[in-house]
């Protein structure tokens, strides 16, 4: 090691010194600091350069000197114990996994792009409960997360863990449903790009990375917290001759609660949306407030029982139920015939208490 100390240093010395500390003065005049540097040892000085050379330093430093060596400095942050999910599985109805871990030496944690809401690329912290969306495939469907925590001397990877939300046996969550079957001629679309919108729109999904692929099959994804959290707006991405079905449930929903999603006009784009038990229905819902078609329009909706006089403009629900929102770029009835007039429709739409 070879210190150039010259007027910095307090300790003059001429040949060489036993084994000891190396003492710096650091600062300017009125504002100096001391630095010790353990030696153990010996240490010259270069008459010529006056030049110091410590040989060796020792591999620890001394309390509040402000200096450590390189081999005892410390690097990226240190998993304790990497993520770890609070379940594996989830049944095909989804629910609400917590991921947690344990490090020191972080200044945040990062993470991984999953396509679900809350863990897509961005700062998270320990424990983060997450909403997984209803299955309504046959086949399980496996989310993989993973988390990295960096700091001023490193980055460090607390691993990945997975869970998986089962399959549904013949797709069905719902026995009437088998008799409310999509039009035909449609394709349930369970996800969608999160498209760069080229500065002619607001970018909505801010939570998504642009070019990310989003699942659709659960409204809570969409918007990213809850379905009747306020002032929430989100784009979705929709193909001609396909159709969303987002789950959502009203369980934890108090009777008398109400909300509404509403959505507005982008180019010149007609969709269809109705609440339903069932992904798809767009042919079988009776109450005309469960649904609505239009380039801006709405469906306002109440937990509990549908009064039998006065019942107001309310889509009634069942409380502890699953319902799907269903939307398709169409005018009520014609459901295969796209309204938009471009590779994907947009639909721009925002929910609320009311």
């Amino acid at each position: 090691m070879k210190i150039r100390a010259k007027a910095l240093v307090l300790l003059a010395l001429c040949g060489s010194a036993s084994a000891g500390d190396l003492v710096l003065k650091l600062g300017t005049a009125g504002n100096y600091r001391y630095h010790r540097i353990p030696v153990t040892g010996s240490v010259t000085v270069s008459p010529a350069t006056g030049d110091i050379t410590v040989d060796p330093v020792a591999d620890a430093g001394t309390s509040l000197d402000g200096w450590c060596p390189a081999s005892n400095n410390p690097g990226g942050p240190v998993f304790s114990q990497q993520i770890q999910a609070s379940t594996g599985s989830l049944p095909s109805s989804g629910g609400s996994v917590t991921l947690s871990w344990a490090v020191t030496g972080q200044i945040d944690c990062t993470a991984s792009s999953s396509g679900v809401s809350g863990w897509n690329g961005g700062i998270v912290t320990t424990p983060t409960v997450l909403t997984l969306p209803a299955n309504t495939g046959t086949s399980a469907v496996n989310y993989s997360f993973g988390v990295t925590c960096r700091n001023n001397n490193g980055t460090t990877s607390g691993g990945t863990v997975s869970v998986s939300v089962a399959g549904t046996s013949g797709g069905q969550t719902n026995p009437e449903c088998s008799s409310r079957p999509a039009p035909a001629g449609l394709t349930r679309q369970t996800s969608m790009t999160n498209y760069n919108l080229s500065g002619t729109l607001n970018q909505q999904n801010n939570e998504f990375p642009l070019g990310s692929s989003v699942n659709i099959t659960g409204y809570v994804p969409l918007l990213g917290t809850s379905f009747n959290q306020a002032n929430q707006v989100a784009r979705l991405f929709l193909f001609p001759d396909n159709y969303a079905a987002m789950q959502f449930s009203t369980s934890g929903v108090a009777t008398g609660a109400t909300g509404h999603v509403q959505w507005e006009q982008v180019a010149s784009g007609v969709f269809s949306a109705q609440i339903s038990p069932c992904p798809g229905d767009f042919d079988w819902v009776v109450d005309g407030n469960c649904k609505a078609s239009g380039i801006a329009s709405a469906l306002t909706w109440k937990i509990g029982t549908k009064p039998q006089t006065n019942p107001g403009f309310y889509c009634y629900l069942d409380p502890n139920k699953t319902y799907y929102i269903n939307v398709v770029s169409a005018d009520n009835g014609t459901w295969t015939t796209n309204t938009c007039g471009s590779t994907y429709c947009t639909w721009l739409v925002s929910v609320g208490a009311l």
